[in-house]
């Protein structure tokens, strides 16, 4: 989830790079793509970074501080990029469990797999 919205103001040179990047990071086995196990293991780290309180939801709040401590203080781009990790919130409470968030993230993983073959690599990074 964060990945994407950290992206999005890249030119698009630099977001095939950076999302090389990123995968890297998130290959735990080094095989040079992205299982789903492993961008499970890395969303939900970020789920928990962002859930400050520990009570395994995210509230808007909690998403302005995740961005601001990244140095996005003054980011023209902070309210959609807080939009976006709030978009998971389907029932509309105002927060984003950690249930909303799987489902956020597991079909996010399925857009990126454009092959199909239940790996994120190659061609599939650039989109």
């Amino acid at each position: 989830m964060a990945v994407i919205t950290i992206l999005i103001t890249v030119p698009a040179a630099a977001q095939v790079q950076s999302i090389s990047a990123s995968l890297a990071r998130m290959d735990v086995d080094k095989d040079g793509k992205l299982s789903l196990a492993e961008w499970a293991a890395d969303s939900a780290a970020i789920f928990k970074k962002t859930d400050a309180d520990k009570d395994g939801a995210i509230v808007r709040g909690e998403a302005v501080v995740r961005y601001q401590k990244g140095g996005a203080a003054a980011d023209p781009k902070l309210e959609s990029r807080v939009a976006k990790i709030m978009a998971p919130d389907t029932n509309g409470d105002g927060q984003v469990s950690a249930a909303e968030a799987k489902i956020a993230s597991d079909a996010e993983f399925k857009k990126r797999d454009k092959n199909g073959d239940g790996f994120i690599g190659g061609d599939d990074a650039a989109g």
